[in-house]
């Protein structure tokens, strides 16, 4: 995911079900050049398989 603007929403990047929390090594996510600011409840919200 690069070059994105993710502002004003409910949540900015909301990752669900993904498996691992924190993010993972930028080998299997890469994260770059993104604005990810000012959203309601959290701008980045990662949760972890729900077995």
């Amino acid at each position: 995911m690069t070059g994105n603007k993710i502002t004003r929403n409910l949540y900015g990047l909301y990752l669900w079900n993904f498996g691992q929390c924190p993010l993972p090594k930028p080998e299997i996510l890469r994260l770059s050049d993104n604005t990810i600011q000012d959203n309601v409840r959290q701008d980045i919200w990662c949760i972890e398989w729900n077995l």
